[in-house]
């Protein structure tokens, strides 16, 4: 079922490039439904995050923030903080993409509270960062620069956090 549930997404991408709207759904639909027989929680909630991105690009924001919550609540069944993390800054992004800036501010600070009591590495810093520089910007974009300044300040606190792991290990 993993296997056909790969097929399917991979089906579906290449539906999605072309713009083939309906066949690409049917795909992400049907690799949902093989990878929830797996019961592999991982590829269900980013399936259903990769559907919710495409449904907010055609700006159907009923349908992205149902998908958006599903992918959610799949990430949170799996336990998997940087799973969980990823799923809510996906979300951040399709709310921001379709102009939700408010629910898009609220899905980074679940992204970086997702991870915040995992063991520390390098790619946790770098996605703590990505995610402080993500809302600085939609935080910039409402007119908040004081706000939006602080969270860069975060971002390069642990963008430099990063490299002094990255440098430790590299040893």
């Amino acid at each position: 079922n993993n296997l056909k549930s790969q097929a399917h997404l991979k089906m579906a991408r290449i539906y999605d490039d072309y713009v083939e709207f309906e066949p690409a759904v049917e795909h992400y639909q049907d690799a949902v439904a093989y990878s929830g027989e797996a019961n592999n929680s991982v590829a269900q909630s980013k399936i259903l995050g990769e559907m919710a991105s495409m449904f907010a690009h055609r700006f159907d924001v009923d349908s992205s923030d149902m998908l958006n919550l599903l992918s959610i609540e799949s990430a949170q069944s799996s336990g998997d903080s940087r799973l969980i993390s990823w799923a809510y800054s996906n979300a951040a992004k399709n709310y921001e993409y379709t102009g939700n800036n408010f629910d898009a501010l609220d899905c980074y600070k679940n992204a970086v509270l997702a991870i915040s009591t995992t063991p520390e590495d390098a790619d946790l810093f770098e996605m703590r960062a990505k995610n402080y520089e993500d809302a600085a910007s939609v935080m910039d974009k409402m007119g908040n620069v004081a706000k939006a300044e602080n969270l860069l300040s975060k971002a390069r606190l642990y963008r430099q956090r990063t490299k002094l792991e990255q440098m430790a290990l590299a040893g």
